[in-house]
Formats: C-alpha cells, sequence, structure tokens
C-alpha cells in the first residue's frame, strides 16, 4: 500500500513546486538562520567550552550561512517574479516585523567570521565590512518598517502586535 502523501522527488525539482515555494516565501523565515547564528553564538560561548563544542558551532555557523543566503535568494526570486506580492506583503504588519531578522543574520555572521577567522587579516576587514552593511541595513530597516506601518498599513490594534 502506498502511502498518497509520501514526499516524491519528482515534486521536489517540478517547477510549479518551486513557484509555489516562491511565492509564499516571506522575511519570517530568516528567524531560522537567525537562530542557528544565536546556537553558534551560545555555543562557543558557553562556560564550560571544548573542541567538539567548538565544531558543533562551526557547523551551526555554516549552515547559517548556507541557510541566509539561500533565503535570500529566494526573496530576491518573490520580487522580481512577484512584484506585486511582495508589495502586498508591505502591507501586513505581521509580515514586516520580521524584516528585521535579516540584519540580525549579518551580525551573528559577521561575528561568527570574527570567532572562527580572528588570525586571518581579511576575515577580520570582511566582518567589520559585514558589520557595516548590517549597521545601514538595521538604520534602513528601522526607519523603513517605521514609515511603512504608519503610512502605508491600516491602524493596528494590539492583537495585530508580535512578539517580533
Amino acid at each position: 500500500m502506498t502511502d498518497v502523501y509520501a514526499p516524491r522527488l519528482s515534486t521536489w525539482f517540478s517547477r510549479r513546486d518551486w513557484d509555489e515555494r516562491i511565492i509564499v516565501f516571506n522575511a519570517s523565515w530568516f528567524i531560522v538562520p537567525m537562530g542557528t547564528g544565536v546556537i553558534t553564538q551560545n555555543l562557543v560561548n558557553a562556560p564550560y567550552t571544548s573542541y567538539w563544542l567548538n565544531n558543533l558551532a562551526y557547523c551551526f555557523w555554516i549552515l547559517e550561512i548556507v541557510l541566509f543566503v539561500f533565503f535570500i535568494v529566494l526573496g530576491l526570486l518573490r520580487c522580481w517574479r512577484y512584484p506585486r506580492l511582495s508589495r502586498q506583503s508591505f502591507q501586513d504588519f505581521s509580515q514586516t516585523s520580521y524584516v528585521g531578522a535579516i540584519p540580525i543574520n549579518l551580525f551573528t555572521i559577521s561575528a561568527g567570521i570574527l570567532i572562527f577567522y580572528n588570525q586571518h587579516h581579511a576575515a577580520v576587514i570582511a566582518s567589520w565590512i559585514l558589520w557595516w552593511i548590517g549597521i545601514a541595513a538595521a538604520l534602513w530597516v528601522g526607519c523603513a518598517i517605521l514609515y511603512v506601518s504608519y503610512a502605508m498599513q491600516s491602524p493596528h490594534q494590539l492583537k495585530d502586535v508580535t512578539g517580533v
């Protein structure tokens, strides 16, 4: 007996399914790499450090980078292929609240560069540049989201506010 809901490899690569994944993508997915970056920081700064904790933290940091790049590509594809949907998502207060996770990802990636590659001068410079990009993104997100939530969205109610 075959399971009707079992995942099939053919659907993972079909264009229609990827179009659907791009359509439903939103900024809340950036919480996932942000969480892996926080796990990296917690593992590295644990009170009882060890070699295997450092290696595990490095794996989480690499996973964060891969997820962040993948989600950036999905976000750019959504903006490029479905610009009307992207504009509509900025009219929803609960979705715009998650945009602040993007600069936090840049900060945790920058901190990971300093933690794992601090002996290389080029890595320190790359981390510094990434940190400034994160600062600019955080300022832009803070100002833009504030403007969007007051100018483009309907009046908010307390039940609309999330923990973000």
